[in-house]
């Protein structure tokens, strides 16, 4: 994949952003959406591990940047 992208100038950080970085970009996304993100949240949402199932990692997430969750209701 590297060599195809070279032959067109581009890179791989360009199309995947480091941790960091995407973490920046996620919670800069979220509060200019109006939300109010928590940086300890993502980061803790993004090293758990899926036991056994990832969907309570990706709810987390989703709350972490703003998004509340359905269960909310």
């Amino acid at each position: 994949m590297t060599a195809y992208m070279a032959e067109s100038g581009e890179t791989i950080e360009e199309w995947f952003p480091s941790a960091d970085e995407s973490v920046r970009a996620a919670l800069d996304w979220a509060r200019d959406a109006g939300a109010d993100p928590s940086e300890n949240g993502l980061a803790e949402a993004l090293v758990a591990v899926p036991d056994p199932f990832v969907e309570p990692i990706f709810v987390a997430m989703l709350e972490a940047v703003g998004i509340r969750s359905v269960s909310d209701d």
